[in-house]
This record gives structure tokens, sequence and C-alpha cells, in this order.
């Protein structure tokens, strides 16, 4: 043990040396922890060399501390983790990140920011002080709290009072993360509540989703009933969030598409409100884009993109239509699918059978590119046929840098609570892939932090 708290010590000193030094050379600036959040506060992880090396440093620091932690501690951090979310959807309900921000530097008390919230000021301090505990808020002095970085990336940028006359548009117009926030903490908290029963009862096909909320229908379904009209239009604003922690190029990286020809078609299967879509539509005018997804997507698609990108409407370098995936795909002269973030929403034998419609309409020359997170094994042995596509870790941290890049199996958690479904290794979804007659030639695996965009590139067999 004490060759690996030197080892790991040495890999936080060295690596933090190196990241001051790139820093400083490049003039970025590395924000302190109760700075706020800005997009420029990010610019330093913007270049590689700084991401990679914040990314060792952090999974170093992390095995550090459940190496040199009691057990007892380090697992009751774990089994605990319910507790800091229950809090974080309080203080997100409460709007307390925009009170603080409101509120300026010097903080306000518990009971100020309770008054504005209608809630019990002693309760909400509590949960406060939990949460300045893992540096989500600052506890200045006895029950006066401000904000922190962490808690900063909380606050929609709306106006109180703007929020509280108006708190069915309380996401609209913003980045989509805390919109993510409150879908983790809301139906996804309840739901993973139930995930064991689901698979002590797995014949039932009922999710936990379903098991949480009594509920008959697919989430996807019960999204679109009527009392759920603001988690609907949440949700497409929370895929918008998903997007907007992407690399701005990444859709750039995934294929060539400069090498289609003019007027080649690109088909984003299930592709939502039209996010990817618009940004291929806007960077590659050559190309025919259509959105495709259930009639009451597409609407609200339509009329987001009247609002962001209207000249692609007008000059049909970008089309909606309404579609079921699991039916032959009207679009018989593809030159691309898209299937981003779909296969994770469904079991195997429903992914088998969306690739099985696609494989129908697909020419010879189409691609398919399969986008989501593709999760790594935390062991170095990777298994005969299975490549490594991307870079390890060094030792001695887990390969896929541990805790440090653990987004893509929160993920896979959540697909398993809402769909009884599952984000794939490479492993996985060759074999999906192969059993629908479809071959793998690239993948490209997104760098820690996972940013969940990793291209899978197959062809028709």
């Amino acid at each position: 043990m004490a060759d690996s708290v030197l080892q790991l010590s040495k890999l936080i000193s060295d690596n933090s040396s190196h990241l001051v030094s790139i820093c400083s050379g490049r003039g970025f600036t590395i924000p302190h922890l109760n700075d706020q959040y800005t997009e420029d506060s990010e610019n330093f992880r913007k270049n590689t060399q700084c991401a990679e090396t914040a990314s060792i440093i952090v999974a170093a620091a992390l095995q550090l501390v459940a190496t040199l932690s009691p057990p007892q501690q380090s697992s009751f951090a774990i089994f605990g983790g319910h507790y800091k979310s229950a809090s974080v959807r309080i203080a997100l309900d409460c709007n307390v990140p925009e009170i603080l921000r409101e509120a300026g530097d010097k903080g306000l008390h518990a009971d100020e920011i309770a008054a504005k919230s209608g809630v019990d000021g002693k309760l909400l301090a509590r949960h406060l002080r939990f949460l300045s505990n893992y540096h989500t808020f600052r506890e200045i002095s006895p029950n006066v709290f401000a904000n922190t970085r962490l808690s900063s990336v909380l606050d929609s940028g709306k106006s109180v009072d703007d929020i509280i006359a108006n708190p069915h548009t309380k996401h609209d117009d913003t980045p989509g993360f805390v919109a993510i926030a409150e879908q983790v903490t809301g139906d996804l908290h309840k739901s993973t509540g139930y995930a064991l029963e689901a698979m002590k009862d797995a014949s039932s096909g009922l999710s936990p989703f379903q098991r949480a909320y009594n509920e008959p229908l697919p989430y996807y379904k019960w999204l679109e009933t009527p009392e759920n009209a603001y988690r609907f239009h949440r949700f497409g604003i929370m895929m918008r969030g998903f997007g907007a922690m992407q690399p701005p190029d990444a859709i750039e990286k995934a294929y060539p598409w400069n090498s289609l020809p003019q007027n080649s078609v690109v088909v984003d299967v299930g592709g939502g409100i039209g996010t990817l879509a618009i940004s291929i539509a806007r960077a590659y005018s050559h190309l025919k884009v259509v959105v495709q997804d259930t009639e009451a997507v597409v609407e609200e698609g339509e009329t987001i993109c009247k609002d962001v990108f209207p000249a692609g409407l007008t000059s049909g370098n970008l089309s909606f239509e309404a579609h079921d995936f699991f039916s032959p795909n009207p679009i018989k002269n593809a030159s691309v699918y898209i299937l981003k973030n779909i296969l994770h929403n469904w079991p195997d034998a429903l992914a088998l059978d969306i690739l099985r419609q696609l494989r129908v309409s697909a020419t010879p020359e189409t691609k398919l590119i399969v986008i989501g997170t593709i999760i790594g094994y935390t062991c170095r042995d990777y298994g005969k046929g299975i490549e490594n596509v991307y870079k390890d870790a060094p030792e001695p941290l887990l390969p896929n840098y541990g805790a440090a890049n653990d987004i893509g199996y929160v993920m896979d958690v959540t697909m398993s609570a809402l769909f009884n479904a599952k984000e794939f290794t490479i492993g996985d979804l060759k074999a999906l892939l192969e059993v629908t007659g479809w071959k793998v030639v690239r993948v490209q695996r997104s760098a820690p932090p996972h940013n969940f965009f990793d291209p899978v590139i197959a062809v028709p067999v």
C-alpha cells in the first residue's frame, strides 16, 4: 500500500506542476473553487494537454482518497449519495443558486433565502450546510451562504422574480444543465430506488421508473401525457444541455461530411428537437438533413428551429418528419443514418429491431453512425477481439480514469432505471450490430471526462 500511496502522490504532484506550467505558458487561468462559473473559466480545459493532465490529477486524488479513508467512510459516501441528491433537489426547487447570485459575494442568511421560497429557514440551512461540506455552496458565517463554482452551474441565469412569476419557463433560453440536474434529482432519483425490485422481477418487463410511479406507460409515452407538459418541455431543453457538454467540433470529427456529394441525404433517426441535425445543416449546407421522431417531438423541434435556424427550414437544407423507427425507414436513398442516444433507450430485443429496420432500408453504400456513450471496462484486459478504443490512464490508476470519468456509468444506470436498457461496451455494441447485418469500421472514443459522444461507424454486410 505504501508504494501505491507514493505512486498516486507522485502522479498528483508531477501532473499538478505540469498543469500549472502549461497554463502559465499559454495564459490560461485555473479558476478558484469559490469563483463563479463562466464559459471562459473553462478555457484551460479546451487545451488537450491540460484536459488530460487535469483528468490524471483528479483520478489519482480520488483513488488516493479511496485508499486512505476508512473503508466504512468511503462506502458511506457511495451508498449515501441519495442524500446529496435530495438536498440538491431542494436547492433547485427553492431557486437557491439564483437567490444567492442576486445576493452577491456577501451571501444571504438561510431565513432570507427561505422567505423567498416559502420554506422553513432552519431546515433549508441544514441542507445547504450539508452541500457546503462538498463545496456546493459555502457557509460564510453561521447560516449565511453564498455560491461556489459548483453551485453556480446550477444557476439558470434567470431573475428570481421571473422564475417565481413563470415557473414553467425556468429552463427556456438556458444552456440546459439545470434541466439535467432537475431530472436527475427528481424522476431519476425516485426511479433508481426501485432498481433492485425490477432486477428481481425482470420477467415482468417493468422498468424501475414504472414501478416507482406505478405507471403502465413507458417513460417517453408518459412524458407526452398532458399532465407532464412541464417535464416534456424540460426534457427537450435537457437534451440540449447534454449537447452543450460536448466539444463544439464533436460532430465535425464524427464523420467526413465534406466527402459527401451535393444533396446527399443525412437522416437523424430519433433526432429529437433537431439539436444535432441543426449543427450538421448549419456547417454543411450541401447536405439535406432530415430529423425523424414522434409527431409530438417533431412539432416541438420545428417550433424551436423556426427561432434558432429558420434559414434551414426555408432552404430545405433541414426538414422534420414523423417516423416510427420500429418500421422500415421511408428514406431509402440515405447516405448516412444517425442514431444518437437511441439504442440505449431500449432493451436489446428492441434495439435489434431498430437496427434491422435501418438495414432493410439501407443501400450498399449507406453508413450508419451510432453515437452515444461507450462504456469502458474497469480492467486492463479487454479480451480477444475487443479493441482498446481510448488511451488508458497510467498505472496505478484504473484504465478508464475511475471516478474521475464516471458520468458514462451514471448514464448506464439511468438507462436501466428508465427503460430497462443500457449504455454499451464496445464488445456489446459490436455484437448487436453484427447480428443485424452491420459491421463496425471505426470507433472514436472521447477522452475523459466523458462527454457522451462516442461515434461508431458501421457499414452494411
